[in-house]
């Protein structure tokens, strides 16, 4: 019998190469070649782990390496190849945007300059895509506003600059995929160390890195799965009962993006409900808790007012103001969502640029949900329900949000991947994890 695991992998594989343009036609023979040949294997593993039950664990681990070759031929060298492209001055290549944005603002920082403060416009920024964007949609033109802001918290930044040091003085080159290349690296380990290798776990990491958006979003370096690794990471130490270690992954994820804000309130709630069991009183869990956070505050305070400090006006444009609309400058209303039904009907706004109050839709939307998903978790306080809350409140935020992008939707998917690695089993009436 075939394992949802093969299938699952042609699929994802041959959609990912069928849709991908490569003019080098030898080179996509060849790799097809070689993923069909990885497909056979896995094929026959499958047949003889029916027949052979007692050399599982060694079925397992051929499977795993097969997947890892996958990997490398599928991601790794295409991004790889990428990363060279650019360094030889490729126009085609793919980049995204902000990998551009953050390189020159690791170079703003090293120069004592204030990469919220400052603009963009006499950067390689301005030169990429000629400064301009243009919305799917309505087909209009602007400049790209990320020329006069810098929307993500600072540790992104902060965590990159060793990197770029490291890399400049060695190498005189440097491309913050880097981060990015090596945050995966660590997502796909602390997975396997949390669920071990088993058919599950090659499951979720299948479908976590073989999403052909995903490897797309990937290459071109957004800056996703940097707070995916750290979300797992926060996942893994209190899978292990470290609960004041996963606070300090969690708070640097904070510091990184503000997706991951929305998590807060849920993660919250899981150390709040884990801790019902020892203390009657809701003073006492409070406690408990604050006690197992406290060094989130710590780094927050640390990492934070030095910015807050330096220039909290335009930090405060940047962060918030910038994405909710209310600067001329802000990001237009794009995407998927609802914002996109506004503007096509033109309730409520008239153009792209103008600013609406999407907030009160997210408020009047989330606050029952919410409600909801915390008897939910009350009932079944579980990693894998925290992590799902978690990618439902998320989805429908951002469904009301000003803007809804394809990035984000792959985001999502992959936050309910990983909440399907946590099993849950029954014991005393209570749902716990299975053991990881």
């Amino acid at each position: 019998m075939i394992s949802l695991n093969t299938i699952l992998l042609f699929l994802l594989v041959f959609v990912r190469l069928s849709t991908t343009n490569d003019s080098n036609q030898d080179a996509r023979i060849f790799i097809y070649f070689i993923f069909f040949l990885i497909i056979l294997g896995l094929v026959f593993i499958d047949l003889l782990t029916r027949y052979q039950k007692k050399c599982h664990d060694y079925f397992i681990l051929a499977k795993s390496l097969l997947i890892g070759f996958m990997i490398l031929i599928v991601i790794f060298i295409p991004f790889v190849s990428n990363i060279c492209n650019r360094n030889k001055g490729d126009e085609y290549s793919l980049i995204h945007d902000g990998i551009v944005q953050t390189e020159e603002a690791i170079k703003y920082l090293l120069a004592g300059k204030n990469f919220y403060t400052e603009n963009y416009l006499g950067t390689p920024l301005a030169e990429w895509g000629d400064g301009k964007i243009q919305e799917f949609r309505s087909g209009e033109v602007f400049t790209n506003p990320a020329l006069y802001h810098n929307v993500y918290p600072p540790f992104y930044f902060l965590s990159s600059v060793p990197f770029y040091w490291a890399a400049e003085t060695f190498f005189h080159w440097y491309d913050q995929r880097i981060v990015l290349a090596i945050a995966l690296v660590l997502s796909v380990f602390f997975l396997i160390k949390l669920g071990k290798l088993k058919e599950k776990t090659l499951l979720v990491i299948i479908l976590f890195l073989f999403n052909p958006p995903f490897i797309h979003y990937f290459i071109e370096g957004r800056n996703d799965i940097f707070v995916i690794f750290l979300i797992i990471l926060t996942v893994y130490f209190l899978a292990r009962g470290k609960n004041r270690a996963s606070s300090i992954s969690f708070a640097l994820a904070c510091l990184s993006k503000q997706s991951v804000w929305l998590l807060l309130p849920f993660y919250f709630l899981y150390l709040y409900f884990q801790n019902s069991n020892s203390f009657s009183k809701m003073v006492q869990r409070v406690k408990a808790v604050l006690s197992q956070t406290y060094p989130m505050i710590i780094i927050g305070v640390i990492i934070l007012l030095p910015f807050l400090i330096w220039d909290f006006h335009s930090f405060w444009e940047d962060i918030f103001l910038y994405p909710s609309g209310k600067l001329l400058t802000s990001y237009p209303i794009t995407g998927y969502g609802f914002s996109q039904f506004l503007a096509m009907t033109k309730t409520g706004v008239e153009s792209i640029f103008d600013y609406f109050p999407f907030w009160i839709i997210q408020f009047i939307v989330g606050i029952p949900l919410f409600y909801f998903l915390y008897r939910v978790q009350k009932r079944n306080n579980s990693l894998n329900q925290m992590l799902t809350n978690y990618g439902i409140f998320l989805f429908v935020f951002w469904l009301f949000s000003r803007f809804f992008n394809d990035n984000y939707i792959v985001f999502i998917v992959t936050i309910f991947v990983l909440a399907y690695l946590f099993e849950k089993k029954k014991t005393n009436g209570v749902m716990e994890e299975d053991k990881l």
